[in-house]
C-alpha cells in the first residue's frame, strides 16, 4: 500500500513539474513575443513618420534638408532586405523553431490531459470494483 502511495505521489509530482515547465515555457515565449511585437510597432511608427516626411518633401510642403535625407538613406540601407536569401533563410528558421515549440507545447498539454483522463477513469473503475460489481460508467 505504501509503495502505491509513493508511486502515485511521484507520478503526481511529475505531472506537476510538466505543468510548471509548460507554464514557464509559455510565459517566456509570451514575454519574448510581446517584446518583439512592441519593438516592431515602434519601428513601424518611426518608419511611418519618415515616410510622411519624405512625402511632404516630395509635395513641396517641407524643405530639403540634405543632412536629414542622408541620415534617412543611411537608415534605410541598414534595414534588412526582405527579398534577400539570408532573410528568407533566417525567417524560415525562426518560423520552424516557433512551430516546433508550439507542437511540443501542444503535445505536452495533450499528454497531461490524457494522464488526467486515465487517472479519473482508473479511479472510477476502482470504485466500481469495490462495490462488488460492474456498473455502467456514465
Amino acid at each position: 500500500m505504501i509503495s502505491v502511495v509513493v508511486s502515485l505521489s511521484i507520478k503526481e509530482r511529475g505531472v506537476h513539474v510538466v505543468r510548471c515547465v509548460d507554464i514557464v515555457v509559455v510565459s517566456a515565449v509570451a514575454a519574448h513575443l510581446t517584446g518583439m511585437h512592441s519593438a516592431i510597432k515602434m519601428l513601424n511608427s518611426r518608419i511611418r513618420v519618415l515616410y510622411h516626411h519624405l512625402v511632404s518633401i516630395q509635395k513641396g510642403d517641407a524643405e530639403y534638408e540634405h543632412s536629414l535625407l542622408r541620415q534617412i538613406s543611411s537608415l534605410v540601407r541598414r534595414l534588412p532586405a526582405i527579398d534577400s536569401p539570408k532573410f528568407q533563410d533566417d525567417f524560415l528558421m525562426e518560423y520552424n523553431d516557433t512551430l516546433l515549440m508550439t507542437y511540443l507545447a501542444t503535445i505536452t498539454k495533450c499528454s497531461s490531459t490524457i494522464n488526467e483522463l486515465v487517472d479519473k477513469f482508473n479511479t472510477a473503475y476502482d470504485k466500481q470494483n469495490r462495490r462488488g460489481g460492474r456498473t455502467t460508467f456514465i
